[in-house]
C-alpha cells in the first residue's frame, strides 16, 4: 500500500532504509472505511523498516465493551531468534530475518465495533460526538507490532502465556491459548517499581496470586534501553490497577494524557484527533528488535541566522514545527559543539574579527537529536553597530538606540521583498511581530508603537529580526526607562 495523503501529520517523509509496506484485507467495510484506515496505517510506513510487508485482517463486528481489539500472530524458536522460548509478533520476526515466515497469515488482526460513531474524515476536524477512525487505527499498529502483553487474571490467580482471545467471541490467525505458558516479547520488559520482572519464575510462578496482585497494585513499570531513554531516563509508568485486558501493561493515563505519549495511551477520547507516534512507544519498539527511521519525526530548527555584532556573533532561530517536546537545542560552531540553550537566541563572545565562522543548531527531543538546521556563515570584521549593515541585500537600522519609546527601524532593500519582522527578548521569546507585506527596493521608516515602554516590557536588551523571503538583518537594541 503506497497511498500518498494529505494528512494533518508533519512526519510523513520517505525514508532511505526499507520503508515497509503495510497490506490489508478488509471484512465489512465501505470505500470511505477502507480509505480511512489505509490512512491510519499509511502514516506508519515511513517509519518502520520491513523489507517484508506487514499483512492486516480488519474487519468490522460487535465488540462488547471495547472500540477496537487489536491482535497480533505470534511465532517463537524461529531460526535467528534472539531469545528462546519467547513469543514474538511476526511482523517483527519477518523483519529481522528478512523472510516471510508465516506464508498464508496475517501478521495482524484488527476488529473493529461496528456500533461505535465513527469519524471517517481525512482532515482532522473529528466532532467531540465521534471517535476519530484514523487515530484509533493509528494508535492501534504498536499493538500488534509487539506493544502488547499477554497478562490476565482468572480466579485470583494471574499469569501470562495464558491468554484466550475466545472469551472475546474472536476468531485470531493465531491461536493464544496455545502459548504453553511462555511469554510474549514484550511481556519481559514488564516489571514492578522494585525493578522486579512478572516473568521471573523465582518470584512469580506462573500462574500465580502473586502476578495478580502486581497486575493489580497500581506499580507497573517498563524497563527497557530505549523506552526509558525516550521517557527522560525514567521507567515508564504502565497501567495497573483495576485489571482490564485491553489496557493491562500500556502507558498509564493519569501520567501519560495530554502529553506528547498521548497517543500510546490505550483509553478512546471522543473527538481526540493524535496521528502521531509516542515517543515512549517508539522506544519500546526499538528495545523489542524494530528499526525505526526517526529522522521525519525530529524536525531541525528553522530560519537558523548568524549575524555578526560589536560583541560577537547573534544566533537566532525558530522552533521546528512539531507536536514534540523540545528540551534544548546543541549549538555547533564550525562542526564542533559549543553548547547548548534552551532559549532560542545565542550570543557567541569567544570570536575574533577577520574570522569566518560557520554555525549550526540541533533540536533535543526526547527520542534523540535533529539533524542540523541549515548553516549559517559570518565573516566578523570591526563595525559601528549603529551603521546600516547588509546582510544578503537586506539592511537594517533601530534610532534611537538606546529607546525609551516608540523607536524607528530603517530598512534598505536593493529588490521588493515581503517582509515580517519579530522582536525577542534575550531568552528567545517572541515579544512583538509584525507583518510589513511587500515592500519595494529602496529606503523604508516605520515606527514601533506597540514596541515601547507603555506596552509593560521590561527594560533591557531585545533583538529585531527582519526577515524577507530568501533573506534575514538582526539588530541588537536596548530599551532604558
Amino acid at each position: 500500500m503506497k497511498t500518498t495523503m494529505l494528512l494533518l501529520f508533519v512526519c510523513i517523509a520517505l525514508s532511505l532504509a526499507a520503508e515497509a509496506v503495510i497490506n490489508v484485507t478488509y471484512t465489512g467495510f465501505t470505500a470511505e472505511q477502507e480509505a480511512a484506515f489505509e490512512a491510519g496505517v499509511a502514516l506508519w510506513e515511513p517509519i518502520l523498516n520491513s523489507d517484508v510487508p506487514i499483512k492486516i485482517n480488519a474487519r468490522f463486528q460487535t465488540l462488547s465493551g471495547f472500540t477496537i481489539v487489536t491482535i497480533p500472530n505470534l511465532i517463537r524458536n524461529f531460526a535467528g531468534a534472539p531469545e528462546q522460548n519467547v513469543w514474538y509478533p511476526t511482523s517483527l520476526a519477518n523483519a529481522l530475518t528478512g523472510t516471510e515466515l508465516n506464508i498464508g497469515e496475517a501478521d495482524v488482526d484488527f476488529f473493529i465495533n461496528s456500533n461505535e460513531m465513527w469519524y471517517y474524515g481525512l482532515d482532522g476536524q473529528c466532532p467531540g460526538t465521534s471517535y476519530d477512525f484514523i487515530t484509533q487505527i493509528f494508535k492501534a499498529v504498536p499493538y500488534g507490532l509487539g506493544y502488547m502483553s499477554s497478562f490476565y487474571i482468572s480466579q485470583g490467580y494471574g499469569s501470562y502465556g495464558m491468554l484466550d482471545p475466545g472469551v472475546l467471541g474472536l476468531t485470531t490467525s493465531f491461536p493464544w491459548e496455545q502459548m504453553q505458558n511462555q511469554p510474549t516479547l514484550y511481556d519481559n520488559f514488564v516489571c514492578n517499581i522494585n525493578g522486579q520482572f512478572l516473568t521471573d519464575t523465582t518470584l512469580y510462578p506462573n500462574p500465580s496470586p502473586n502476578i495478580a496482585g502486581e497486575l493489580t497494585g497500581g506499580n507497573l513499570r517498563y524497563e527497557g534501553t530505549l523506552g526509558n531513554a525516550y521517557n527522560n531516563d525514567e521507567q515508564p509508568i504502565l497501567y495497573a490497577s483495576v485489571f482490564n485486558l485491553a489496557r493491562t501493561a500500556r502507558l498509564r493515563q493519569d501520567d501519560y494524557q495530554s502529553t506528547e505519549n498521548s497517543s500510546g495511551v490505550p483509553s478512546t477520547q471522543a473527538g481526540s484527533v493524535l496521528r502521531y507516534p509516542a515517543p515512549i512507544v517508539m522506544g519500546m519498539l526499538e528495545d523489542m528488535g524494530w528499526d525505526l527511521s526517526l529522522s521525519s519525526l525530529r524536525l531541525p530548527p528553522a530560519n537558523f541566522v548568524a549575524v555578526g555584532q560589536n560583541d560577537g556573533v547573534l544566533l537566532t532561530w525558530d522552533a521546528p514545527a512539531t507536536i514534540y517536546d523540545i528540551h534544548n537545542y546543541l549549538i555547533f560552531r564550525n562542526d564542533v559543539l559549543l553548547t547548548t540553550t534552551t532559549g532560542r537566541t545565542f550570543v557567541d563572545t569567544e570570536v575574533e574579527n577577520n574570522t569566518e565562522y560557520t554555525y549550526a543548531v540541533r533540536a533535543r527531543y526526547s527520542m534523540g537529536v535533529s539533524a542540523l538546521s541549515d548553516p549559517s556563515t559570518v565573516e566578523l570584521t570591526a563595525v559601528d553597530d549603529n551603521t546600516i549593515t547588509p546582510v544578503n541585500n537586506l539592511a537594517l537600522q533601530v534610532y534611537p538606540n538606546p529607546f525609551s519609546s516608540n523607536p524607528q527601524i530603517s530598512f534598505k532593500l536593493s529588490t521588493t521583498q515581503n517582509l515580517r519582522l519579530d522582536v525577542y527578548n534575550t531568552k528567545g521569546k517572541a515579544v512583538f511581530s509584525q507583518n510589513l507585506g511587500i515592500a519595494q527596493a529602496g529606503t523604508h521608516n516605520t515606527v514601533l508603537k506597540s514596541f515601547s515602554c507603555s506596552n509593560n516590557l521590561p527594560a533591557g536588551i531585545y533583538f529585531l529580526k527582519l526577515q524577507s523571503d530568501n533573506q534575514t538583518a538582526i539588530k541588537k537594541v536596548l530599551m532604558i526607562k
